[in-house]
């Protein structure tokens, strides 16, 4: 359990300190659309069968993996829920900011628009973030969590990376595109 709780933090610390991963901020990407940030509260439930975690680590790994998919660093709230010691039950109460396209979201009050693009995200980039006993973190994150994102080109965790029941034999990776502020704000 040690070994997870460091690994969370280093994690959490990476993406805390990695900041915008474009190369030149003065250089704006050519695909770039409006978009605002609309506040989101997700109760996540996470239920294990193959990993159990402690409350301290599943809010630290949740934290860490809603950072690099650009939720908005300023505001975020992660809270431990449901949470006693590791079980197979576990829940992280979050509430943040996530970017939508201008005009598709329902944001309310409604935010300034910012310029935002799109940006490939995938989390094996970030050592730690998912390990091999995270297969079902990561497709439970996938179900529960991705929803609240502008994302597309999303692929599909496949049955041999994550087997029903089984420890897999590689680490997960989500692998998508996410829309994110431009300035990196």
């Amino acid at each position: 359990m040690i070994k997870h709780v460091v690994r969370a933090a280093l994690s959490l610390a990476a993406v805390l300190t990695a900041g915008s991963s474009i190369a030149d901020p003065a250089v704006p990407p050519a695909d770039t659309q409006p978009a605002v940030w609309v506040s989101r509260e997700i109760l996540f439930s996470y239920s294990g069968i193959t990993t159990h975690y402690s409350c301290e680590t599943l809010r630290d790994k949740i934290k860490a993996l809603v950072l690099v998919l650009g939720a908005r660093r300023s505001g975020l709230h992660a809270d431990e829920a449901s949470c006693a010691q590791p079980r197979l039950f576990a829940g992280v109460q979050l509430r943040m900011a996530t970017l939508q396209p201008a005009g598709q979201a329902a944001a309310a009050p409604p935010s300034s628009p910012v310029v935002a693009h799109w940006k490939a995200v995938d989390t094996d980039q970030f050592p730690g973030l998912l390990d091999v006993p995270d297969c079902e973190l990561a497709v439970q994150v996938k179900r529960q969590i991705l929803p609240a994102f502008a994302t597309r080109n999303v692929q599909e965790l496949q049955d041999p990376v994550c087997p029903p029941g089984r420890l897999p034999t590689r680490r997960p990776a989500l692998r998508l595109e996410v829309l994110v502020p431009v300035d990196g704000a």
